[in-house]
């Protein structure tokens, strides 16, 4: 509810011309965008910012890289770069990387705008799309700490953009086709 009001505009004299795939962080603090410049001729042009509550500049914390998103069941930011799902630490009080990033998974698929389809529940449970061969349709499955596949849905679905439910009991997913549809599946 309520009168919404303009959080961000682009600016071509600073080159920010387009703000993608906004992430809210807890308490209020901000919201992470993926930025785009004019110069982008591919998503890994993009940069990370962040809008502090009451500001009216971002902030770029990551350069090259996008679609990122705070993980509170472990403190760290998460983000797409190269193809890759990466991880560093991040203090919430000063809305800073604190740390070198680490790997999470060194193949995600993503598209050619930077979207990248994964995401974590509060508790830390990730859910991605693995990049998938042209022919074949991706399946939504859960892997177990010990590398065990389950598998969620089949064959005729085609999962895309991904949202764990906080307690990572349940997963919503838009099923890519002529008329999308979201589902959610019991986890």
């Amino acid at each position: 509810g309520g009168t919404p009001r303009l959080l961000l505009d682009t600016d071509e004299q600073q080159d920010r011309v387009a703000y993608l795939y906004p992430a809210i962080l807890p308490e209020g603090k901000g919201v992470l965008f993926s930025s785009m410049p004019g110069r982008a001729t591919v998503a890994d042009d993009f940069d990370i910012v962040v809008l502090e509550s009451g500001a009216k500049t971002p902030r770029v914390l990551i350069a090259r890289a996008m679609n990122a998103q705070y993980v509170p069941a472990t403190g760290h930011l998460v983000y797409l770069q190269g193809g890759a799902l990466l991880a560093v630490p991040f203090d919430l009080r000063t809305l800073s990387v604190t740390g070198t990033p680490r790997v999470v998974l060194d193949r995600i698929w993503t598209s050619e705008w930077g979207y990248g389809s994964y995401a974590f529940s509060q508790n830390g449970t990730l859910v991605y799309g693995p990049p998938i061969a042209s022919r074949s349709r991706p399946r939504v499955a859960l892997v177990d700490p010990d590398g065990a596949t389950h598998p969620i849905t089949d064959a005729r679905a085609s999962p895309a953009e991904f949202a764990v439910s906080p307690d990572g009991g349940r997963l919503v997913a838009r099923s890519v086709a002529a008329s999308d549809d979201l589902w959610t599946y019991d986890l």
